[in-house]
């Protein structure tokens, strides 16, 4: 079936999501993956990757792909070159804002931690983190403060993040979203991770703020995602593609389904919808 060509026209910009997108629990990118992104790249395709992991957590896999592009962090929270470090957009949490977030969690016995200077700080020393920095690349630093809501009110962080079970972090999702209506934004990133940004950010105001800057058309636009973080990238873009293994909702707002992760799913992909002249679905 062809794509709708007054929606989507020849790409120019990739944003492709990490984990669960481009690999599993083991962080591995498939070899056929990588080469499939290096053919983008050789067709004149800018690849960018939109995550929520830090600016550290994500160069590893800018190198391995060979990425030269501006790299969609923090839930779009932050926008920054992988080798010139130049940063293109910045938006933390507001600091009051952060330390109500911090103060709430906290009361209530729910790991919160906050990102200031891709470093990460908590208020205490807990199971949570060994689970949460296993699934970094590299070693991630991590500062244990006695007053982690007052460093958030004096320091605006560039992310909240708690960690809790799965229907735990639902039920705080909605929680928080009701408290703080309209002023924060807040995400599911991992089953049981929960994420608080600045009102204003989102993968997908990150990637129409990219694409402007690099002169590219919406329409002009691929991303491809799997968790409801990644829903408002996939619904700006002009094609945006679910990897079979998304979440629901995701999966109902895409405009094509994928083969999951573990079938190389990006590399089917960047095949069907970037190198082939027709865009064209077998």
């Amino acid at each position: 079936m062809p794509i709708e060509h007054e929606k989507f026209e020849r790409p120019g910009l990739l944003a492709l999501d990490l984990d669960g997108t481009l690999f599993g629990s083991d962080l591995q990118i498939p070899e056929s993956v990588r080469r499939a992104i290096a053919r983008a790249q050789q067709a004149g395709v800018i690849v960018t990757l939109a995550t929520g992991r830090s600016v550290r957590g994500t160069l590893p896999f800018a190198k391995t792909l060979q990425i030269d592009a501006p790299l969609i962090c923090y839930q779009g929270a932050r926008i920054q070159h992988p080798t010139s470090g130049e940063v293109l957009l910045d938006q933390p949490v507001p600091g009051p804002l952060a330390a109500a977030v911090v103060t709430t969690l906290a009361a209530a016995g729910i790991h919160v931690q906050i990102y200031l200077d891709d470093e990460l700080y908590v208020g205490a020393d807990r199971p949570e983190i060994e689970f949460y920095t296993r699934l970094s690349p590299v070693p991630m630093p991590v500062n244990v403060v006695p007053h982690l809501a007052d460093l958030a009110a004096q320091r605006p962080p560039t992310k909240i993040v708690f960690v809790a079970e799965e229907a735990e972090v639902q039920v705080w999702l909605e929680r928080l979203s009701g408290a703080f209506s309209g002023r924060l934004s807040m995400m599911r990133s991992y089953p049981i991770f929960g994420e608080i940004a600045a009102a204003e950010c989102s993968k997908g105001t990150a990637l129409a703020f990219l694409a402007e800057r690099l002169g590219i058309s919406r329409q002009a636009t691929i991303a491809i995602g799997d968790q409801e973080n990644d829903l408002p990238m996939l619904q700006w873009a002009g094609l945006g593609l679910a990897v079979a293994n998304a979440v629901p909702a995701v999966l109902a707002a895409a405009d094509r389904i994928i083969p999951p992760v573990w079938e190389g799913g990006v590399a089917t992909a960047i095949e069907r919808y970037v190198l082939s002249a027709a865009h064209t679905e077998d």
